[in-house]
C-alpha cells in the first residue's frame, strides 16, 4: 500500500493521452500517491448524491489543455482547465458568479498569470469521491467531486 505523497515530476508529452499531441515539449504536473491497492478508490461512495448504478471513474489523464475522464460505463470526456477553472465549485467561485457583472473598465490592466492560458499544475485526490485542481493562477480551493466532473463532461460534449 502506497502511502499519500507528494513529487515533482517532469513526464515527456507523449505520456499524456487527448488531443492537442505534443511533440518534444515536457509538461510538468505533481502528482500525490493515493492509495491504489484500494478496489473502491475512483468510485462513487453511495454517499454524497451517488448516481444510479455503480458508475466508476476507469481512467483520469491530462495534457496541456484539458482533463481526459473515462467512465465504467465506457463514455469518455474532454474537459479543458479553462472550464473547470470556470466552474470551479468553492464558495468564493460560486459567489462570483451569483454577483451581477462588474461594467467594463475603460482601460483593461491584466496581470501576468492572467494572461497565460489556464492550466492544472497539480491534482490531489480527496477521499474516493472528489479531486482537488491546482491551477496556474494560484487558484486551488475548488474541490471536484467526481459527480460533477461528469455533470461537467457531460455539458460540455
Amino acid at each position: 500500500m502506497l502511502a499519500a505523497s507528494a513529487t515533482w515530476a517532469t513526464l515527456p508529452a507523449s505520456a499524456f493521452l487527448g488531443p492537442p499531441r505534443l511533440t518534444d515539449a515536457t509538461v510538468p504536473i505533481r502528482f500525490v500517491a493515493a492509495n491504489w491497492a484500494d478496489p473502491t478508490a475512483g468510485r462513487y461512495n453511495g454517499g454524497m448524491n451517488a448516481p444510479a448504478g455503480d458508475l466508476s471513474l476507469k481512467s483520469l489523464k491530462a495534457d496541456r489543455e484539458a482533463l481526459l475522464t473515462a467512465w465504467s460505463d465506457g463514455t469518455t470526456y474532454r474537459i479543458t482547465w479553462k472550464t473547470l477553472r470556470e466552474r470551479c465549485p468553492c464558495a468564493t467561485c460560486r459567489q462570483k458568479r451569483a454577483e451581477p457583472p462588474a461594467p467594463a473598465p475603460l482601460f483593461n490592466i491584466i496581470k501576468p498569470e492572467e494572461a497565460q492560458p489556464i492550466r492544472a499544475t497539480a491534482m490531489v485526490p480527496m477521499g474516493n469521491y472528489a479531486y482537488q485542481i491546482d491551477f496556474n493562477d494560484g487558484h486551488n480551493s475548488g474541490i471536484f467531486s467526481l459527480e460533477l466532473l461528469r455533470e461537467i463532461g457531460e455539458t460540455e460534449a
